[in-house]
């Protein structure tokens, strides 16, 4: 609670919970359990929540070093300790491509060894390596790796039910065919996820499920110098911010910035005025 939680958050004294809570697995099932192990982890997260990233490395790296001397280096309980070390590059930017490139793939293959490549149990492995070629600008694999995904949940039959994982990968499909000028694709891409995203939500149309289709469309819009259809996007989501996190959160500031801006571009300048001082006051 003291850890996850935003209103109580206090990470010294969830590190003396975690701290107690290993010690007493350590008495009742041993240093060489996967729940002690992973206990371990739980607290090398706590010192990157703190920040204090040399110690985070140094405790994650002993643990992993643990779950290989006890349980193999294709483990895949190492695969918890890789996606901690992984956060910790992403905070700390040194090398975090080549370094959270080899992690994922390090627990892509873990996952592979013990579920098979086309098991619908590796979609999340899948999607960390999507996420690691991304990073290093390997848009063409990471495309690979999304179409790959499909095929699985099309062979699963998991397509017809609205799988978050088919949804996902048919939003940064569409991301990646923007980032590399395919427009008309990623509209494709875009619009077709988005209406099935509604379909799946009851048409909700402020519902937090369709946030990310919405940022990622308003995002293509300002980049093609749709500025019209890009504010329409915007304000769908400030609407899904609103309604996951308040009318008032500090979280919906930017969301009112690029409002505010995509009005300036429109010429509609009390509005722009209106919404920029709103940000400013969040």
């Amino acid at each position: 609670m003291f850890f996850k939680s935003q209103e109580t958050k206090d990470i010294a004294k969830a590190y003396e919970f975690y701290d107690e809570a290993n010690k007493l697995l350590d008495t009742v099932v041993g240093s060489k359990s996967v729940d002690f192990l992973h206990s371990m982890v739980d607290i090398g997260e706590v010192y990157l929540y703190q920040r204090n990233y040399e110690q985070a490395l140094a405790f994650l790296n002993f643990v992993k070093n643990e779950i290989v001397k006890y349980y193999g280096e294709s483990s895949i309980y190492k695969n918890r300790v890789n996606s901690a070390l992984i956060e910790v590059h992403s905070e700390t930017q040194v090398n975090k491509g080549d370094y959270n490139f080899q992690l994922s793939l390090e627990n892509l293959r873990n996952a592979i060894s013990l579920y098979g490549e086309n098991s619908i149990f590796c979609l999340g492995y899948y999607m960390s390596i999507v996420s690691a070629y991304s990073t290093k600008g390997n848009f063409k694999e990471a495309e690979n790796i999304l179409i790959k995904m499909m095929r699985i949940l099309e062979k699963e039959g998991e397509l017809k039910n609205g799988n978050q994982y088919f949804f996902l990968a048919s939003v940064l499909n569409g991301v990646i065919c923007y980032h590399t000028q395919k427009y008309d694709q990623a509209h494709l891409l875009f619009t077709s996820t988005l209406k099935r995203q509604l379909e799946y939500v009851g048409f909700e149309k402020d519902h937090p499920f369709l946030e990310q289709t919405y940022y990622h469309m308003a995002m293509m819009f300002k980049q093609l110098g749709n500025l019209n259809s890009s504010l329409i996007m915007w304000k769908n989501v400030l609407a899904t911010g609103k309604r996951k996190y308040g009318e008032n959160s500090f979280l919906l500031a930017s969301n009112y910035k690029q409002i505010g801006t995509c009005e300036i571009g429109l010429n509609k300048l009390d509005e722009a005025i209106f919404n920029l001082e709103k940000a400013k006051a969040l």
